[in-house]
């Protein structure tokens, strides 16, 4: 599944199914369950012989991947619609989704079922040229397949097995390099794979990654120290690929994660410094809310309001009321009334307590829509590149102007950083590339803007070098230039995944940032 259909893959409804009905059931504990949400069960023959998660050898990676072939696994009855259809057999475990990052959620034997965004979470980008057997090839914004070995010795032609739709079920076949390229296919290595044994010793990964830390930026340029967020319970860190910090006016900030386990949560960071308890929030149904990306904004009456995109793809969006309890989360729709499915997602709340959304559509297509303060929506409208086309992005950030005017980041296809201006009469300025560090062009793979209260824009970006960058923008339309933020234990640079940053009253900024390394 691709993560910007949670990221972009369109929905092809097949037939009405119900969420509990078993489709088949096949030899060897082997069956297709249709329902909402599953996790995985267990690692089976093929595996660990522990639970899902940490170390999975490549000859394991890939006979669990051909097991799938071997039973002519078929791709998800609904396509990208919930309800999915989840598999589980003797061999494998499970269960796991029944779609093209299911198939390398399953391979890898994953807690979870991850989705195309979200598998480089949990790997590491590496060169074509050095895939091994158990990585994978994996295009964000559509499809991801399990690399098996190359068919020649000049790396023309992979063996590689996908899960590729509902015209047919798992498959082994070879791809070349020309299709790599054309598709968009970058290189991942899941960071606890190990070689077949006798192997050597694993290199450690890093504890930060996917750890979320807090900084603040006092309002005379200084930064505190990075500290990392407590997990939830009596966990000692939170761990996980979704984030989003806005301010309040009260001077408390609010946050919302997804944690490693696919589902929001949210705390409060509390005037004094001091946190809330991380909380799970619920899908219409009483059950964690499972999503793969998240964004939060505060109104000035204290009213927070969270997008989420789900893991049927669609953009949910919920209000928390200042007394603490919340609305619920409820889809929002497109003209025709069927879902929106999004990508990267984020919200801003105005002045006058209406709301702008910025989201990746399922066409790669970034898209704005108003929600007004009595909670009647515009509708999504495409953002415009400069060449008058719809503007393809592949992240968005958008934060309210005091005046009622809105700035925007755009992270274009191209890879670079666009920025505009929503005028409060509702016009844009167009979007405009902005320079780098020591480039007349930033390239980034992810950003996030904010506005303080004097109408200074502050921005974070993490550079194609993956570390996080941070400049402000004046009121009067000049730039300051990028500067790297610090990282723990006194290292000049701090490698991320994501970046959130919220513009507090007093002028300060709180960032939240989570570890790629």
């Amino acid at each position: 599944m691709s993560r910007r259909t949670v990221t972009r893959g369109l929905a092809i409804a097949l037939a009405a199914v119900s969420a509990s009905a078993v489709l088949s059931v096949l030899p060897a504990q082997a069956d297709t369950l249709v329902t909402s949400w599953a996790r995985a069960a267990g690692t089976g023959t093929l595996g660990n012989g522990a639970a899902p998660g940490g170390t999975v050898t490549r000859g394991q990676a890939v006979a669990r991947a051909q097991d799938w072939v071997n039973k002519a696994v078929p791709y998800s009855p609904n396509g990208l619609t919930s309800p999915y259809g989840w598999w589980a057999d003797a061999e494998t475990g499970g269960r796991y989704r029944q779609d093209c990052s299911g198939l390398v959620s399953m391979a890898w034997q994953l807690p979870d079922s991850l989705t195309t965004n979200s598998l480089p979470d949990v790997s590491t980008r590496i060169s074509i040229d050095n895939l091994q057997p158990g990585d994978a090839l994996n295009n964000i914004t559509s499809h991801t397949v399990l690399f098996t070995g190359w068919a020649d010795s000049s790396h023309s032609t992979a063996n590689i097995i996908e899960e590729w739709g509902r015209s047919g079920p798992t498959r082994a076949r070879t791809m070349n390099r020309t299709e790599m390229s054309t598709r968009g296919f970058l290189a991942y290595r899941y960071d606890q794979i190990a070689d077949n044994a006798p192997a050597p010793a694993p290199t450690p990964v890093s504890r930060t990654k996917g750890q979320f830390f807090h900084q603040t930026r006092n309002a005379d340029g200084t930064w505190s120290a990075l500290g990392a967020l407590t997990g939830v319970g009596s966990a000692p860190q939170f761990n996980g690929y979704g984030e989003s910090i806005a301010a309040a006016p009260d001077g408390s900030a609010q946050v919302v994660g997804v944690g490693m386990d696919g589902n929001v949560y949210h705390t409060v960071r509390y005037i004094s410094g001091g946190w809330q308890a991380w909380g799970a929030l619920t899908d219409l149904s009483g059950r964690q809310m499972a999503a793969s990306q998240v964004s939060i904004a505060v109104g000035p009456d204290n009213t927070a309001q969270v997008l989420a995109v789900g893991a049927d793809n669609a953009l949910y969006h919920e209000i928390r009321r200042p007394d603490g309890t919340w609305t619920g989360f409820q889809p929002l729709t497109i003209a025709d009334g069927s879902a929106m499915k999004a990508g990267h997602v984020s919200i801003t709340v105005g002045p006058d307590g209406s709301a702008q959304v910025l989201a990746i559509g399922a066409d790669g297509v970034a898209y704005h829509t108003v929600r007004a303060a009595n909670g009647t929506w515009t509708g999504f409208q495409p953002l415009t590149s400069s060449n008058g086309g719809a503007m393809q992005a592949l992240d968005v950030s958008i934060a309210a102007n005091p005046d009622g005017s809105a700035q925007a980041l755009v992270i274009g296809a191209d890879g670079r950083v666009y920025h505009e201006i929503r005028r409060a009469d509702g016009t844009w300025t167009g979007l405009t590339p902005i320079d780098g560090v020591g480039t007349s062009d930033m390239y980034a793979t992810n950003a996030a803007i904010t506005i303080t209260p004097d109408g200074t824009a502050q921005i974070l970006a993490i550079g194609n070098d993956g570390n996080v960058y941070h400049r402000t923008r004046r009121p009067d339309g000049s730039w300051t230039a990028f500067n790297p933020i610090a990282g723990a234990n006194g290292a000049p640079t701090f490698n991320a995944q994501r970046v959130g940053i919220a513009g507090m009253p007093n002028g300060s900024a709180q960032i939240l940032v989570t570890g790629g390394r």
